[in-house]
């Protein structure tokens, strides 16, 4: 069973009053979240509850008696670039508390960031401080119990991934025969448990240099993963290490390290640092493990972290009651996920972020090991990876998305690199499914590929020519300035490069094919390349046009090229005139909609903007567009409705998108296209229903409830540009409260409640 209630935690709220007070002084109203609670136990892992901060989750659940979490974090990546977990600890407690079903309860309290599982009178409470890598977990019981508490590793032995498991990794299908994955080291001693696995000194960076013909520029090459050590220390008060003993679990063996209590407690602290770091020496490594352990101070860090849930909730959030509670609480459940890898070094994954469980309960044909996830741990594929960031905009969560920008400009050198090896111009080529030092994927780059082959494209149907996803990342930096007057310095050469590119490239290839540069009109002349995924051998892509025009446009001063781009080509069908893929094209490869990305993300059409039928006629009539429509994973259709102000099919489309996933916890979607947990079903769940509310225009107009159904009573606080924040309530149709900050854009809302479509 599963209840929602109001958190009573007011011993912390209290607590970290002082702080809450300076924090939120100008929010008008304190939000509050309720927490997520459920009252019995759970079969497996498929039913566990994440929890995490910084840049640490875990999955965490009780089974038969024992309190089960896995560990990820942010940034542990192994030769092979497999996102690995950094383990999974097991409770067991004596006499156990937790075998008593009648009054069990695990609750996720949303407003201070934690999990809490009580039965019996005892309560294990498990928080991550949000500003350092350490888990805490604190246990208290009324009565004296005993605590069996083990640290289970997978990786205690070299490791042959089998048929199918390289998927985890940036091989993919095509692993080299025999490709192991080297065994962690693990040490106990008295009442701590050290663990970490370090890099070999070969990679999957050296075979990717290597099958690319990047080898001349190697030494200049950004590597990310040569040397690299994650890993921890577990340890606790009155625990003495007893032995270590081998099990099963989800159909992988493991090894456990286990410790006792020595005596019986009321309390029990258990904590968990972590450190990751390219070190040269393992005791560097260590030196960087106990700094981070030295810098614990467990009172102030669960004030400062309580501090930041309580201000992450007040900063944004969509309520609603009745017919649409049920997807506005997973949209909150989703960000809260979101949360908790605020700080990574790494950005939050698309197939599953930090909370990946065992894959054997998501396909049951895949019994691998935790580690497992389809589509990779470092190849980021960005036609994914930006429905994850994208809804921070309007979440005002600008400071989780440097995780994504700092990604791409770590990679900058790289990409650049790419282009003068490939064909001596200047400009970042950044591809489709990017490593994440800055090639592409190995396997969709091609391992049997022609002599003859352009060295620079990628060999393979799906992908080659596929360059502009970068291009969204680089309007999410420029838009960040607009909403947030973030400083935006550092990724200018980024964007310039990201542009240059294109137009360097299509004028190389033009002149390589004849005499001329540009076509008869003084345009780029964009072919080869692709309308995402799906228009292939494309002359001119919707897509590429319109990010390039409206990257060009946010940055300024751009006039010169801007009149080198081509318009955004159209055609007419059934009489009505739509929004074409693009000029020409060969086949169609996939099931993406790029005719409407000028909507989204690109928003040259759309509520209150000119010629906004010919995007809705390219939504109703365009036969691709029909046929691909849906509500699984990436698919994209409730956004660009809601875009639309077609509020009917936008409110449909969000009922079956943000509804309760198919596992326990209810913002667990997928696997979809992709895997479980599906971030990019969450995050391109979020936009839309963030898009129903809320909406702005190039003159400054802000668009309220544009798509949204009159019956549905909502209340919300959502940003804007021009470092505007927009606080709502309707009820029955009416709008009862409205909050513009500053007031001096109250005069440019509009509000559309009453809209006909």
């Amino acid at each position: 069973m599963l209840a929602y209630v109001h958190s009573t935690n007011s011993g912390w709220i209290v607590r970290c009053f002082l702080i809450l007070l300076i924090s939120s002084f100008l929010s008008p109203l304190f939000a509050t979240e309720k927490s997520l609670v459920w009252t019995s136990p759970s079969q497996n892992s498929a039913g566990s509850m994440p929890c995490g901060g910084g840049d640490i989750g875990m999955n965490i659940w009780v089974e038969n008696g024992d309190l089960i979490f896995y560990l990820s974090r942010s940034g542990t990546f192994d030769e092979n670039n497999t996102l690995m977990k950094q383990g999974r600890f097991r409770i067991h407690l004596s006499p156990n508390p937790l075998l008593q079903p009648t009054n069990f309860k695990q609750e996720l309290v949303l407003n201070d960031g934690y999990v809490v599982i009580s039965a019996g009178g005892t309560a294990i409470q498990l928080w991550v401080d949000v500003f350092h890598p350490v888990v805490h977990v604190e246990i208290q019981s009324k009565k004296p119990i005993s605590s069996e508490i083990s640290y289970e590793s997978w990786r205690y032995q070299n490791r042959l991934l089998r048929k199918g498991e390289s998927q985890q990794n940036s091989y993919k299908w095509a692993p080299p025969k025999g490709l192991p994955v080297t065994r962690d080291s693990v040490s106990a001693s008295e009442n701590e448990v050290t663990f970490f696995h370090r890099n070999p000194s070969g990679t999957v960076f050296d075979a990717t240099v290597a099958q690319q013909g990047m080898e001349s520029v190697k030494s200049q090459l950004l590597n990310p993963i040569a040397n690299l050590t994650s890993g921890g220390r577990a340890w606790g008060d009155n625990l003495i290490f007893k032995n270590t003993k081998n099990g099963m679990y989800a159909g992988t063996d493991y090894k456990a390290w286990v410790f006792v209590s020595k005596k019986p407690f009321t309390r029990q602290t258990f904590r968990i640092a972590l450190y990751t770091g390219q070190t040269p020496y393992i005791r560097t490594w260590e030196a960087g493990l106990e700094k981070t352990i030295l810098s614990i101070s467990p009172k102030t860090d669960r004030i400062k972290t309580t501090a930041w849930w309580n201000a992450f909730w007040q900063r944004s959030f969509i309520h609603a009651a009745g017919e649409a509670a049920e997807i506005t609480l997973n949209y909150t459940l989703f960000r809260y996920m979101l949360g908790c890898n605020a700080y990574g070094t790494s950005p939050t994954r698309f197939n599953g972020g930090l909370f990946t469980f065992d894959p054997s309960l998501v396909d049951s044909s895949q019994v691998y090991t935790p580690d497992y996830r389809k589509w990779g741990g470092g190849t980021f594929t960005a036609q994914n990876q930006r429905l994850v960031y994208w809804p921070m905009l309007k979440s005002g969560d600008f400071d989780m998305m440097p995780s994504q920008f700092d990604f791409y400009n770590r990679l900058l050198k790289n990409a650049e690199l790419r282009t003068q090896v490939y064909w001596g111009h200047q400009g970042a080529c950044f591809s489709e499914q990017l490593e994440n030092f800055g090639l592409p994927n190995p396997s969709e780059y091609g391992w049997k590929r022609p002599g003859y082959f352009d060295k620079g494209v990628e060999y393979n149907a799906w992908l080659e020519y596929e360059w502009d996803t970068v291009l969204e990342f680089c309007q999410m930096i420029l838009e960040t300035k607009d909403y947030n007057n973030s400083d935006i310095s550092r990724y200018i050469p980024l964007i310039e490069s990201s542009v240059r590119f294109f137009d360097e490239h299509y004028r190389y290839l033009a002149e390589h094919r004849g005499r001329k540069a540009l076509d008869a009109n003084g345009k780029l002349i964009l072919f080869p390349a692709s309308g995402c995924e799906t228009y292939k051998m494309a002359n001119n892509p919707a897509s590429t046009i319109a990010a390039l025009r409206t990257v060009l446009k946010t940055m300024g001063n751009k006039d010169s090229l801007l009149a080198r781009i081509p318009e955004i080509p159209m055609r007419k069908l059934n009489g009505y005139t739509l929004i074409s893929p693009a000029k020409t094209w060969d086949r169609v490869n996939n099931s993406e909609a790029p005719q409407l990305y000028p909507v989204f993300p690109w928003r040259i059409y759309g509520v209150g903007k000119d010629s906004i039928e010919i995007a809705r006629n390219t939504y109703l009539y365009d036969p691709d567009v029909q046929k691909f429509r849906s509500h699984i994973g990436w698919k994209q259709d409730n956004i660009f409705a809601a875009c639309l102000g077609m509020t009917n099919e936008a409110k449909r489309l969000a009922m079956l998108k943000l509804s309760n996933g198919p596992f326990r916890f209810p913002a667990f979607w997928g696997p979809g296209y992709d895997w479980a947990p599906d971030h990019n079903w969450g995050g391109s769940g979020m936009i839309g229903l963030q898009e129903m509310l809320l909406q702005s225009s190039n003159d400054g107009k802000i668009f309220l409830f544009p798509a949204w159904p009159r019956e549905w009573n909502i209340h919300f606080k959502l940003h804007a540009p021009k470092n505007t924040t927009v606080e709502a309530e309707v009820k029955d149709g009416k709008v009862i409260k409205l909050i513009v900050l500053p007031e001096s854009r109250k005069k440019d809302i509009v509000i559309m409640i009453d809209k006909k479509e």
